[in-house]
């Protein structure tokens, strides 16, 4: 038995209807080396596995730390560590002495001196450590040296000192990112969608799934002349073909078999009077797609069974992560439909190209830990969480800021180890190519905005708050590199 961690992967599976996931687990192991169980955590095949595993491990290291809360009341209990303030983590080595004898212990410790669970039973206090005359573990509180000449930090609680050791997990909130990440670029996006949707002029949000999309709709709904009406999102992804339109338009009693006696108004006039986000608007069927220009031209909604239409008056966003105009050419996405709402098109850049990515972690921090100071993230960690590229961005950072957050321990600054695999395996990678992705985002940015002044170099440098020497200069240095 190997007794380690794993992934078996979509086509590795016996049976053929679980090869769409990836299944990562790890043995959870007891104080006296056998196995109390198996931690799995399946996802699909399109995600990360590794970051699996990673949040599998990081909860199996809270389990085993914990069984040594107030379970060995008549033993001597030792814990250790290389740096002094991991002690206290469920990354501590932990060794339970019954007298000298090594009765018990977790894997951290037996790591520590190069032991395995064949040594329970079997080892003394004094062979493990250069102890003098002592064989008494109660006898070193502070420091031990192994009987290899190292140094280790170590402590002797009692039972209740251990359970102080392990606190409750932290409670986790809802974690959501309420408004768009305020560069320059992104304010003068927001100031121009505002005017124009102000207008009737619907908008379209392109960018990567996970990118933010809804949560820039909602910002614009915020700011707007209808914040105090409703704002209704639409999934067209989430929707079941069949009842797409009736979700959409509304039906009336008896309209289909199912249909509730009282009918049902639709989303679209729930959105009478504010605004309307339709996100993943290509997965929309061709068939919901003629009933939705019809109702963008005509601004009346005709429920299904019905004849008498229903006047409607909304500002209309739509979100896509797929390229609209591929779908058009491609016959999927309604030429005429298209025209009708890309009257003004935003792209939403991915985290890796924000240069204020910290900022924005910290930000994020701070709505996981609902600002407790207890919580921290140590210098290296934070530099490791803004050098990643994050390709499920804010999706998959929020993710990993709560299970951090979950997982964490107060006063303790949370380590890079903490971190999914993939992201401290990406680390090398991205220190060496830092410097060309800080000049790639700069670039970005300079494009952006002196596409929104329609190539103005004077009005995008004023925008910047640079002169127009500053801002030709740096974009002719971009070009050569």
């Amino acid at each position: 038995m190997e007794l380690k961690p794993l992934i078996v992967r979509g086509a590795e599976h016996f049976l053929q209807p679980n090869r769409f996931l990836d299944c990562a687990a790890a043995p959870i192991m007891t104080p006296f080396g056998s196995v109390a169980g198996v931690l799995n955590l399946s996802v699909p095949s399109s995600m990360a596995s590794a970051y699996a595993l990673g949040l599998v491990e990081l909860a199996i290291d809270q389990i085993e730390h914990r069984q040594f809360a107030g379970a060995f009341t008549r033993y001597q209990v030792v814990r250790l560590h290389t740096e002094r303030e991991l002690l206290g983590t469920p990354k501590e080595g932990v060794l339970v002495f019954d007298g000298s004898r090594l009765v018990a212990a977790n894997r951290y410790g037996l790591a520590v001196l190069n032991l395995d669970w064949k040594a329970l039973g079997q080892r003394s206090f004094g062979e493990l450590f250069d102890a003098g005359s002592h064989e008494d573990p109660a006898r070193h509180l502070d420091q031990l040296r192994s009987s290899d000449g190292r140094l280790l930090h170590s402590a002797k609680p009692d039972t209740r000192t251990l359970a102080r050791s392990v606190p409750s997990p932290p409670e986790l909130k809802r974690v959501t990112l309420t408004r768009p990440i305020y560069d320059v670029a992104m304010r003068t996006n927001i100031e121009r969608a505002l005017r124009v949707m102000e207008c009737g002029v619907p908008i379209v949000l392109s960018g990567e799934t996970g990118c933010g999309k809804e949560v820039f709709a909602r910002h614009l709904h915020a700011l707007s002349s209808r914040a105090t009406h409703p704002f209704v999102a639409v999934n067209c992804a989430g929707l079941p073909e069949s009842l797409i339109e009736a979700e959409l338009f509304g039906y009336l009693e008896g309209a289909f078999t199912g249909a509730r006696k009282s009918g049902s108004k639709g989303l679209v006039r729930e959105a009478d009077g504010g605004v309307l986000l339709l996100d993943e608007i290509g997965d929309m069927p061709l068939p919901a797609q003629a009933r939705l220009l019809r109702v963008l031209q005509e601004r009346e909604v005709v429920p299904l069974g019905g004849s008498k239409p229903v006047p409607v008056d909304f500002m209309l966003i739509c979100a896509s992560h797929l390229k609209l105009e591929d779908m058009v050419a491609a016959k999927r996405f309604r030429q005429d439909l298209y025209y009708r709402i890309s009257q003004f098109h935003l792209r939403l850049k991915p985290l890796r190209e924000h240069v204020d990515l910290d900022l924005l972690l910290k930000e994020l921090w701070l709505q996981t830990t609902s600002g407790d100071q207890r919580y921290t993230l140590a210098s290296a960690t934070v530099q490791l969480l803004a050098r990643y590229d994050w390709p499920g961005n804010y999706r998959q950072l929020v993710g990993v800021l709560r299970t951090l957050f979950a997982l964490a321990e107060p006063m303790v600054d949370i380590p890079p180890s903490a971190l999914p695999q993939e992201i401290r395996d990406a680390a090398p990678e991205a220190n060496a190519t830092n410097a060309q992705r800080l000049q790639a985002k700069t670039t970005a940015i300079l494009k952006d905005v002196l596409d929104q002044h329609g190539g103005n170099v004077s009005r995008a440098a004023k925008s910047l708050g640079i002169s127009r020497g500053t801002f030709y200069r740096r974009l002719i240095q971009s070009k050569g590199e």
